[in-house]
């Protein structure tokens, strides 16, 4: 991740984040609805968030808290242009080898915040064919086509095992 003067400067690139920091550092109050709902749906969603949006070192942060309100974290707020990056690091983030979609969110929620973020990151682990089911060595994840080989194997077995038991019971 870039340092923290390169984020200020990409959030200020970003249309978005420009307008909500503006409006961060010249009034403290969340801005009237009725200046909001001609803007744009990541505006929307960040107005809606006002009181857990602040300015850490003039970089746009998040404050999420755990529903226990036992850990509070503070995100870093990611324009749109940085997004793909973040998401192309997360294979050098993810060091302990692979992991599940909820656990790879927990990773980024721990650092990065933007809307959609959960949809990005289920689209990404998607792309890279990391979607699969929970497997087991007993049990390994396949693309259905096993599943249906197997179906096939199973009708013919069981139509083969009725016909025999009634020639040799009859």
């Amino acid at each position: 991740m870039a340092a923290t003067s390169d984020l200020r400067a990409s959030q200020i690139a970003d249309d978005d984040l420009r307008k909500i920091i503006t409006w961060k550092e010249s009034c403290h109050s969340c801005p009237a609805w009725k200046d909001v709902p001609i803007e744009s749906k990541p505006i929307k969603s960040y107005w809606s968030q006002w009181d857990r949006l602040s300015l850490s070192n003039s970089v746009l942060c998040q404050r999420w808290e755990s529903e226990a309100e036992d850990e509070v974290l503070w995100q870093f707020v990611i324009p749109s242009n940085l997004r793909n990056d973040i998401l192309h690091e997360l294979p050098t983030m993810e060091t302990a080898g692979h992991v599940g979609t909820n656990k790879t969110l927990e990773r980024v929620n721990k650092r990065f915040y933007w809307p959609g973020c959960t949809k990005d990151v289920k689209d990404w682990r998607k792309s890279l064919g990391m979607d699969k089911t929970r497997t087991t060595h007993l049990q390994p994840q396949a693309d259905g086509i096993v599943e249906c080989f197997n179906w096939t194997i199973e009708g013919m077995l069981s139509k083969f095992v009725a016909e025999n038991q009634l020639t040799t019971l009859g």
